[in-house]
């Protein structure tokens, strides 16, 4: 299981550090942050046999974001407002690493 603070360098030779880590349906769920470009955020599903998988399914973004939020603040108290704000910069990152690998 990874675990807050850990550091990871992933496929994109890019370090990544993970913020919080949470577990929803016996699954490990990380929030990542490049540590040298901080609007790089990913979530990703991780298991110890197969690796990180990042998420894309906006449904479990947001149920992960009340997670993560309760773990890092006490909690889960988002607005609409702050959730569409988190997923509009979500899925800005997601267009961004897609026209990177183009």
């Amino acid at each position: 299981m990874l675990e807050q603070g850990d550091i990871l360098t992933l496929e994109d030779d890019k370090e990544y550090v993970v913020v919080s880590s949470v577990m929803l349906d016996n699954i490990n769920y990380v929030y990542l942050i490049q540590s040298n470009n901080l609007s790089n955020v990913m979530f990703c599903k991780y298991d110890n046999t197969d690796g990180l998988y990042e998420v894309d399914d906006p449904d479990l973004i947001v149920e992960l974001l009340k997670m993560f939020n309760i773990q890092l603040n006490g909690s889960a108290d988002l607005s609409k407002e702050q959730i569409e704000k988190k997923l509009a910069e979500y899925a800005e990152v997601l267009k961004n690493q897609s026209n990177d690998k183009e």
